[in-house]
């Protein structure tokens, strides 16, 4: 699979030193995903100048969508998040990828590519604004009906709410995911999740016996149980989409 880079006409040299190939037919400089190539999961290095902030390359992608109740008008909305469990992961700001096939469901998504940004804009209504309770702008759900903001605070933080509810909670509905047939590498930049080290946090265990509320500390809500989420998910078909 390849990685499109955007390379101006005077960087091209550069590019191609670097070990970027010109694909013609869509006039774009890229780089093989090849092993034997000395710069493989060491692209950061030598050609993050041509790419946009990210802190993934997935090779798989899958938007993962489900119904929820709106806070403001209390009419039921679809919500999506994406999700992989093929990517070259950027662990903390490392400087090389990791090959990584366990399953992350990306909240908090502020980079993607415009063509996948307008798919889900104009499918899911998922797309960027800004949000009080965190204080920042990212790509978030909004209800099809009044364009209320759907937080990824519940749908990620709140096993009740979130796309793996059906984990803990069997009598809940599945959520349904589509696949993104994508022919090249797609970069996201989003908040990466680490399931083993909520589960064991001392602090949500603590507020869950203050409140009674559930959270994924109390529910053990781990790597090993996260990834399951594909087999318990209804699969409802590919999505293609154009230069993705």
């Amino acid at each position: 699979m390849d990685l499109l880079l955007n390379v101006p006409f005077s960087q091209k040299d550069e590019a191609k030193k670097n070990g970027a190939w010109w694909k013609p037919e869509i006039k774009k400089w890229y780089v093989r995903e090849d092993s034997q190539q000395a710069f493989y999961l060491n692209w950061k290095k030598y050609f993050n100048k041509w790419l946009p902030d990210h802190n993934l390359l997935c090779r798989n992608l899958y938007i993962f969508q489900m119904q929820r109740k709106c806070w403001k008008c209390g009419k039921d909305t679809p919500v999506v998040c994406l999700a992989t469990n093929d990517s070259y992961t950027l662990f903390d700001d490392e400087v090389s990828y990791k090959r990584y096939h366990n399953l992350q469901l990306l909240s908090y998504v502020s980079k993607i590519p415009d063509e996948l940004a307008t798919y889900l804009k104009e499918n899911y209504k998922y797309y960027p604004s800004f949000s009080n309770f965190v204080k920042k702008t990212y790509f978030i759900n909004h209800c099809i009906h009044c364009a209320s903001v759907q937080g990824d605070n519940y749908l990620h933080e709140l096993p009740e709410e979130a796309f793996y509810k059906h984990l803990c909670y069997k009598s809940s509905e599945k959520s349904n995911y589509y696949k993104v047939k994508n022919t090249y590498l797609v970069p996201i930049l989003a908040n990466l999740p680490y399931y083993d080290l909520v589960a064991n946090s001392s602090e949500l265990m603590l507020i869950h016996m203050q409140n009674g509320i559930e959270n994924r500390a109390s529910l053990n809500i781990t790597q090993k149980l996260i990834d399951k989420l594909i087999d318990d998910s209804n699969y409802i078909g590919d999505i293609e989409i154009n230069n993705i």
